[in-house]
């Protein structure tokens, strides 16, 4: 059996995960060839890193076939802070990924 702290950590993991995107792509748009760092992307470089802190807390308890697609929720929190804090579109193709994504984490699950 899978300890609770070991679904904690991955929604943690996922969730800085996204955060640490938003950071980067927010970053992004400053860029230019006299500045290629700004702080959005020394954030989003700090928060990726403590994502994989949570990740490996994860992997103490947790088979790696069970853990690495728990955390591919990473992709659907990242979907949501494109659309709430970057207005950008969803459409019925991107919806329909992440439907893909949470059946494909709860048959992983169940398959335990």
């Amino acid at each position: 059996m899978i300890p609770a702290a070991t679904y904690i950590y991955g929604l943690l993991a996922s969730i800085t995960g996204a955060f640490g995107a938003l950071f980067l792509k927010k970053g992004a748009h400053g860029l230019t060839l006299r500045r290629p760092v700004n702080f959005k992307i020394i954030g989003g470089g700090f928060l990726y890193a403590f994502a994989t802190v949570f990740f490996v807390l994860g992997l103490k308890d947790a088979p790696l076939s069970f853990f690495y697609p728990f955390t591919s929720l990473l992709y659907i929190f990242a979907a949501l802070l494109g659309f709430f804090v970057l207005r950008e579109r969803v459409n019925r193709y991107k919806v329909f990924g992440i439907c893909c994504i949470v059946v494909g984490i709860i048959l992983n699950s169940v398959g335990r």
